[in-house]
């Protein structure tokens, strides 16, 4: 895994040498024809041999590992929906995306009073204005501004419209002219903050006037890691507010409940897509700027934030495609923009696909795209789309005014008296109600497992088969990915499981060593530490390069790499996380493969070199990686973990956590075990713990939490064997 990460997105495959890459995809379509190279995991290994071994692609394998993965998957599913050819078929096919798209978002919670409260109206030449606050769960509120016509006749229909990434939310001016617009054409229209927008800022700060964590794509993204370690994402708060919010509309005697429609541009879209999927009662919708394809979206480094990526999505085959033609047979219009950074390409795909079933349900005009001129937003052009849409569809002509004259300054469209629920209400934040909802399942209380019953769980979570095979191993010269080499010292390639490639660095004291050899694992491997300690033949000791880090990423070519630290949006969707995503879309994550790396470097230090005894340092974030690995293991003579966090269960409780990255959780781990019960399965192996952490990266005291004492216990009989520090 190693080499890093660097082609999961267009930028870097647009910096890649074209003719190297091409030649690397000929020789892979070569090896699927022929059998000279033997059977298909040699096949593998004489193209990594042949073709990786270049100071140019030693940056590239966990790209293009991830690329390699995702190509199958775009091809299979591809193949799939061109079989789809019967209305049953479809049928049956919607069933199943709707049962694992609820799933895959954690599932929905039971529905609860909404207990609405009107806190101010705004009159309006032809509409009025309510500010409303909705409960969408218990003490979680939903600020909106319903856009209702005047003097209507009956129930009139009512159209929802989630908001994108505005920093301002429902306020953001683009969003208003399209409730204005309807409201003049008379429909109801709900505008509503997402979390981390408008009034629902969810890390605010009063003295900095905004968030700690930054924009709101860095708070999705921020929430949804707390979301992952239960199980569930932002994506099921945003669409449950929504849900809710059509719950809301429902109930009101001024809407017609059988014409309910959504709309949304760019994260908005997202939650229109969303919705119309899943939510059978919106009869008409158009996401704008956000259809295209996963493929496309991720040719062209538009990976996006948490919200926007569904664990597995990509494994399942819910792309885009599905998504919208879930909507089928209700009316749907695809807004797309000419020069948008969302393909256009891709929305054409999607439509055609979308066309396929709507021919195959008899709805072929409940299907549209419109593409618009300009570039990313909800243009001027989309709107009147959106509202023509809307009236063919609720038999209402649409309004030609301008909605300009109506656009109101933030302050006007407060629900809050202070503009944020955080401060002007007794609204819990989304880090709370995950608190509660995981100190209700209480894993906690559970049985202690035991140590199989954990090393078990642990490899199901992290979705690895046990044992891990070590499937490559193979020496190469340092010089290659520009590495002076040192005297006495072996260089391996190596790769367990399916995985990408890592590196092994062996010192010559380490073959045949009685005494215990050291296998460090680094966040950043430090190879001038290395190569100073490996002068030593009375040190057995070893160094890997796992997924993503160190002496292979593109750190030592000159280009700018996985942003480890710094700021929250090198944190949350830098390039690591833009990996993270992509594994995540396909159902796994990066931790899985580095624990992957680290149990194929023990087993060839048994096998190559015959150590008996390891002692497995992981250091920082490593020690996570390390941790997991010598549990799975189960082998390991001594483990040290220096500076890594204590428990993810701090991480839960800490809104504005630092730790861990996101490559470092597997989805719902914490619902399973925590780092603590994992360091107690290893008694009575010899464990180090050195200035554990906590989730804001500083020294954590946890003598007296119940995790240390039970971590105690469990070395009651080999108390000597525990250090911590």
């Amino acid at each position: 895994m190693s080499f890093l990460l660097c082609r999961v997105s267009g930028r870097f495959l647009r910096n890649c040498e074209k003719v190297r890459e091409k030649l690397f995809y000929d020789v892979l379509c070569m090896e699927k024809s022929s059998s000279a190279f033997g059977n298909t995991r040699n096949r593998r290994w004489y193209t990594i041999k042949q073709h990786f071994l270049t100071k140019a692609d030693f940056t590239r394998s966990l790209p293009e590992y991830l690329s390699r993965l995702a190509d199958a998957l775009y091809q299979g599913n591809r193949q799939r929906r061109m079989q789809t050819s019967t209305a049953d078929q479809w049928c049956d096919r919607r069933v199943q995306l709707h049962e694992f798209f609820t799933d895959a978002i954690g599932g929905l919670p039971e529905r609860t009073p909404l207990n609405p409260k009107l806190t101010g109206t705004a009159e309006a030449d032809g509409f009025s204005i309510e500010k409303l606050l909705i409960e969408s769960r218990p003490d979680f509120l939903v600020t909106a501004n319903l856009y209702v016509p005047q003097d209507l006749d009956g129930p009139a229909p009512a159209v929802l419209i989630p908001c994108g990434h505005s920093a301002n939310g429902k306020a953001a001016e683009p969003y208003q002219k399209v409730a204005i617009s309807l409201a003049l054409s008379g429909m109801v229209a709900l505008i509503y903050d997402p979390v981390g927008q408008g009034e629902r800022v969810q890390y605010y700060d009063e003295q900095l006037g905004t968030s700690t964590v930054g924009a709101c794509t860095l708070e999705h993204s921020q929430m949804d890691n707390q979301c992952h370690l239960l199980g569930s994402s932002i994506a099921g708060y945003r669409i449950y507010d929504g849900i809710r919010c059509l719950d809301y509309l429902q109930s009101r005697p001024d809407v017609d409940a059988e014409r309910l429609g959504c709309t949304g541009c760019s994260g908005g879209g997202t939650l229109t897509t969303y919705l119309m999927a899943l939510d059978e009662r919106i009869k008409v919708a158009m996401p704008v700027c956000y259809i295209t394809t996963l493929q496309a979206r991720q040719e062209t480094d538009q990976i996006a934030d948490g919200e926007q990526n569904i664990h597995a999505q990509l494994a399942f085959g819910m792309d885009h495609h599905e998504m919208a033609a879930m909507t089928a047979p209700r009316a749907l219009r695809i807004g797309a923009a000419e020069e948008d950074f969302f393909p256009l390409h891709g929305a054409q795909a999607t439509a055609e696909f979308c066309r396929q079933v709507y021919r195959l349900l008899g709805a072929n005009d409940r299907f549209d795209l419109f593409v618009g001129p300009g570039g990313h937003g909800y243009s001027d052009h989309m709107r009147r789309a959106a509202v023509e849409w809307f009236g063919l569809h609720f038999d209402l002509p649409p309004s030609e005014a301008d909605p300009t004259p109506f656009v109101r300054p933030d302050g006007e469209l407060y629900c809050t008296e202070t503009g944020q629920v955080v401060t002007g209400t007794n609204s819990r934040r989304v880090y709370q109600v995950n608190l509660e909802s995981f100190e209700e399942a209480n894993p906690n209380q559970a049985p202690a497992p035991t140590a199989d019953q954990l090393r078990n769980t642990v490899a199901e979570t992290l979705g690895l088969r046990l044992p891990v095979q070590l499937e490559y191993s193979e020496r190469f010269d340092p010089r290659l990915a520009d590495i002076e080499p040192v005297s006495g010292t072996d260089y391996h390639l190596l790769a367990a499981e399916d995985g990408p490639v890592a590196a092994l660095f062996v010192n010559a004291a380490t073959s045949g060593a009685q005494t215990v050899v050291r296998l460090l694992v680094q966040e950043e491997p430090d190879y001038s530490a290395f190569a100073q300690a490996a002068a030593h033949a009375d040190h057995p000791h070893a160094l890997l390069t796992a997924c993503g880090t160190g002496i292979f990423d593109v750190r030592a070519h000159g280009l700018q790499n996985f942003e480890q630290h710094g700021s929250s949006r090198a944190r949350l969707l830098g390039r690591e996380a833009f990996a993270s995503y992509y594994a995540k879309i396909m159902g796994f994550s990066l931790l899985k493969l580095r624990v992957a790396d680290i149990l194929g470097a023990l087993a060839l230090l048994r096998r190559e070199y015959n150590c008996k005894s390891v002692l497995l340092e992981g250091q920082g974030r490593a020690g996570i990686w390390a941790l997991h690995a010598a549990v799975l293991d189960g082998a390991v003579a001594q483990v040290r973990l220096l500076d890594t966090l204590w428990a993810y269960e701090l991480t839960l409780r800490d809104g504005e956590y630092l730790l861990p990255h996101m490559a470092d959780i597997a989805r719902g781990s914490l619902l399973h075990y925590d780092l603590p019960q994992l360091c107690a399965a290893l008694a009575p192996t010899p464990l180090e713990i050195i200035r554990p952490l906590n989730s804001r990266g500083q020294v954590y005291e946890m003598s007296d939490t119940p995790a240390f004492q039970m971590l105690k216990q469990a070395y009651d009989k080999t108390p000597d064997n525990l250090i911590v520090g």
